[in-house]
């Protein structure tokens, strides 16, 4: 979808590649690659890979501010700076469930030192529990991050396209 918007830019308009086209390609790669490599705790590589599209997937939420950040800036006669509330709202609500999610992957870990490793023993309702707090998490971040990623490209002809910019 990123591809299509772009190339009706390149065919219609002027296109200029910039930070936050970048960010936004890296980010959907990321997305993409946390769905291809799914986490598997019995695969190196497969974690890696997932981790690395966790790590991609972050460069959404600065394309985003970006973008917001640079409307104002570069048209300050048609937007105002209150509308970076949006992203930076998006970022915060997408980072607790990113925190969320890291503290039940420790009390996972935790537990599976103290009583799998050692006592070669486990409880599976908690195991269960566990597995739907981390859905949740989960959950929160991509919400998040897939609506940062559909605020982008529903504001991208108004950031980039200076036909839609001319005050009437």
């Amino acid at each position: 979808i990123i591809s299509c918007a772009f190339m009706t830019e390149i065919h219609h308009h002027s296109f200029e590649l910039t930070f936050d086209h970048v960010m936004i390609m890296i980010g959907t790669f990321g997305l993409v690659t946390i769905g291809t490599f799914e986490l598997d705790p019995n695969n190196p590589w497969m974690i890696r890979f997932h981790y690395l599209g966790v790590l991609f997937s972050f460069a959404i939420f600065l394309a985003f501010n970006i973008q917001q950040f640079r409307m104002p800036s570069e048209h300050p006669d048609k937007y105002t700076y209150s509308r970076i509330w949006y992203p930076i709202l998006l970022d915060i609500i997408s980072f607790i469930g990113f925190g969320l999610w890291y503290y039940v992957w420790y009390i996972g870990k935790k537990y599976q030192k103290e009583f799998v490793q050692v006592k070669n023993e486990y409880d599976a309702e908690y195991i269960s529990k566990l597995s739907a707090y981390n859905l949740g998490a989960e959950g929160i971040y991509f919400v998040g991050a897939g609506l940062s990623l559909a605020s982008w490209m529903i504001f991208y002809p108004y950031a980039y396209n200076e036909e839609l910019n001319i005050n009437q």
